[in-house]
């Protein structure tokens, strides 16, 4: 399958809802996890990652490659400038499976959401292996690490359901892992800016909580660490809606061209 008809099956089932940020009943309803049309600026800066990384990765052999969060497969159109730029969607799970096909690697959708999975065996089935979550990984552990390498999408909505331990497992699993990762900081920023530990309401206490453990993901160097890794680049933070602050972290134990 070519990147265009990829494209063209995606671009099928567009998004029910406006652009812009989403109602919990719009997102339960198809309209997707916080869609914004800025969205495809991160899917560019995480397809610029993988072309930087996947051919030095293919010469080791067969690897495979991961999207822990694939969504429905329904995203923001790529703009076209012109007649021969753009216009192409720019999902991760698209992403995957255009390189996997360039590559010669194998790759594994995971989506927790069952109305999204639904969707995304519509495009996908017959061309990756769809898990329900990406728990699930863990259950593949000695075919994961028999491969080459991993490359691993991580592109959740917010840092609660990043799955740190998973990845840092996948890591453990296969050395030859690499990692790109959006990382939502506005979603952090938001419970660290709560200052009373002490709240009368029980979901408030809870997030102040949860922002001061996971305070450590604004720091890209703690993110090499804790996946045991060498090396680290970060994006610059683009805010792509009122809910989204994207930053792109490669980690790895070799980036191509790093340090120039």
């Amino acid at each position: 399958m070519t990147e265009l008809s990829v494209a063209n099956q995606t671009l099928k089932r567009t998004p029910k809802y406006p652009y812009g940020v989403q109602t919990r009943a719009q997102r339960r309803g198809g309209g997707g996890k916080g869609q914004s049309e800025r969205s495809w600026r991160k899917h560019d800066l995480i397809e610029k990652f993988m072309n930087r990384q996947l051919p030095v990765l293919a010469k080791k052999g067969r690897g495979c490659l991961i999207d822990m969060h694939a969504g429905d497969g329904q995203e923001t159109p790529h703009p076209q400038p012109d007649f021969f730029a753009g216009g192409a969607l720019r999902t991760t799970a698209a992403l995957a499976v255009v390189a996997a096909r360039r590559w010669k690697a194998d790759v594994i959708l995971c989506e927790r959401q069952q109305s999204s999975r639904q969707l995304l065996n519509g495009v996908y089935g017959g061309i990756a292996r769809i898990l329900d979550n990406h728990q699930g990984l863990l259950d593949l552990a000695p075919e994961l690490a028999g491969y080459a390498w991993l490359a691993v999408l991580n592109d959740p909505n917010g840092y609660s359901t990043q799955g740190v331990d998973i990845m840092a497992s996948l890591a453990n699993l296969n050395p030859v892992s690499d990692f790109i990762i959006n990382f939502n900081r506005r979603s952090l920023t938001r419970p660290l800016g709560l200052t009373d530990p002490d709240h009368p309401r029980a979901s408030v206490r809870s997030s102040y909580r949860s922002g001061l453990e996971h305070r450590w993901m604004l720091s890209p160097d703690e993110w090499r660490k804790r996946l045991g890794k060498r090396q680290v680049i970060a994006t610059t933070p683009v805010s792509l809606s009122p809910e989204m602050e994207s930053q792109i972290l490669l980690v790895s134990n070799f980036i191509a061209g790093y340090g120039k």
